[in-house]
């Protein structure tokens, strides 16, 4: 078992009940970069557990989880900063993820969040999960804040 993956757990948030303090948080993301879908993903070896959802459609929004055929999420806790992809068809990567042809995801922003005392190989803190934002339209940067931010965009460019 990974660092990640024991911090993870020592957290005794997979799995647990939704609550109002998350769901705040993930509808916050959503609102402030006009996301339709918004989540706390957390990411095991196996699937990806949503602490919190926004805007999921069922039958995700109830099982609450998908395998990690699905997330991009797990890039992000493997990654040292956030991924912001303005088109996942396009990216040679993500575009195989079952969240793109069965879901219809586009757009993916997601940010790693951090637990204290998750470092591995001294490399600093490591994401145990991640903040995340989905579209079914393109994104395209913010003018105000460069590639840092994303805004949906209707239609492709």
């Amino acid at each position: 078992m990974t660092r990640r993956i024991e911090v993870l757990r020592s957290t005794r948030l997979l799995d647990s009940a939704p609550e109002p303090a998350f769901d705040r948080l993930t509808r916050l993301a959503g609102t402030l970069i006009g996301a339709p879908v918004a989540l706390i993903s957390l990411v095991d070896e196996t699937r990806q557990f949503f602490k919190s959802s926004w805007g999921l459609g069922e039958p995700w929004a109830s099982r609450r989880e998908t395998p990690l055929s699905y997330s991009f999420c797990d890039h992000v806790v493997h990654g040292p900063a956030p991924l912001i992809v303005a088109d996942a068809r396009e990216h040679p990567v993500l575009n195989a993820r079952l969240a793109v042809a069965e879901l219809g995801v586009i757009a993916y922003a997601g940010v790693p969040l951090i637990v204290d005392g998750a470092a591995i190989r001294g490399r600093g803190p490591r994401p145990t999960s991640g903040c995340c934002a989905t579209s079914p339209t393109r994104w395209c940067p913010r003018s105000s804040c460069g590639s840092r931010c994303a805004r949906p965009t209707s239609g492709a460019r």
